[in-house]
């Protein structure tokens, strides 16, 4: 999962939606210099990478983009899965996607000092051009491929990634919604479960 994904996962309390998202950032054991709703956010961001990268469905899906993306497929498909949650965000929660990424957005621009300064200085972009929400459109997630292949230093394909969804626009969705759902279920129950941290 990307951004949409991690964040639709976070659950109602504010701190864990903070950790979830700079997650990435944070490295080893430092998620324990922080207040414990926030490590626990951090925590979750890494059950949802883990339960991505090793679930059979998102193996079987990488294989099958692996021709295209090379060693970046595991990264082409978390562009994917927003993508697929962008369109069909009604199937998944009762919200509406503009409304809740609104709220995600504005959550976040509060505590933008208390960010890692990487991920404040993505985040400015983020918000500024909408990440979230154009996700749903293919010229949004063309521009998220786009973005992110330039971003990495060495040579890759995912540059390919809008025009992937222009011609694959259907193709991987029933792997998606079964895992989806799946993930929603894990985290939500890892969520309400007392962590010893």
């Amino acid at each position: 999962m990307n951004f949409l994904g991690h964040v639709a996962l976070s659950g109602s309390d504010d701190d864990v939606l903070f950790g979830n998202f700079v997650g990435d950032a944070i490295k080893g054991n430092q998620y324990q210099n922080w207040p414990v709703t926030i490590s626990t956010g951090m925590l979750l961001h890494r059950l949802i990478d883990s339960f991505t990268d090793t679930h059979p469905l998102c193996r079987q899906v990488i294989k099958r983009i692996r021709p295209t993306f090379g060693k970046y497929s595991s990264v082409a498909i978390d562009l994917l899965w927003d993508h697929y949650l962008a369109i069909h965000w009604s199937r998944y929660f009762d919200s509406e996607l503009e409304n809740f990424v609104e709220e995600v957005y504005r959550k976040l621009d509060q505590r933008r000092t208390e960010m890692p300064p990487k991920t404040a200085h993505m985040f400015t972009y983020m918000k500024r051009d909408n990440w979230l929400l154009n996700y749903r459109t293919q010229e949004g997630i063309a521009r998220a491929f786009s973005g992110l292949s330039k971003r990495i230093e060495w040579d890759n394909s995912l540059d390919k990634g809008g025009l992937f969804v222009v011609e694959h626009e259907l193709e991987y969705f029933d792997e998606f919604d079964a895992f989806f759902k799946e993930i929603k279920f894990v985290t939500g129950e890892w969520l309400e479960a007392p962590k010893p941290l």
